[in-house]
């Protein structure tokens, strides 16, 4: 399965380890070797999901041990959380973040 992340907003491209990604205009990336990925993030990408069901599933799956991605999730999103928040609380966060309705 191809990784897909979504560029900042205006991001014409960027090159990682010499491979350019050129960026179009939905702003959404395959990458093409999941070492990019760290770096892709420190520079502002986000995963991107083709389905909104497929990244409620991935919250749904969170246990209490992936609180860290959690708090992760939404701070790439422009949220604010941290690993005190109960998992319930997190994951409505996430939803919010990621433009989901709330359950």
């Amino acid at each position: 399965m191809a990784i897909k992340m979504k560029a900042p907003k205006g991001t014409t491209t960027a090159t990682i380890e010499g491979n350019e990604y050129k960026i179009p205009k939905s702003g959404i990336i395959d990458v093409t070797n999941e070492g990019h990925i760290d770096t892709l993030k420190r520079h502002g990408f986000t995963e991107h999901f083709e389905e909104p069901a497929d990244l409620d599933a991935l919250i749904d799956a969170w246990t209490a041990d992936d609180k860290d991605e959690a708090v992760e999730f939404i701070e790439e999103r422009g949220g604010t959380a941290d690993n005190d928040m109960g998992l319930k609380k997190l994951k409505r966060l996430a939803r919010e973040a990621a433009g989901l309705e709330a359950e």
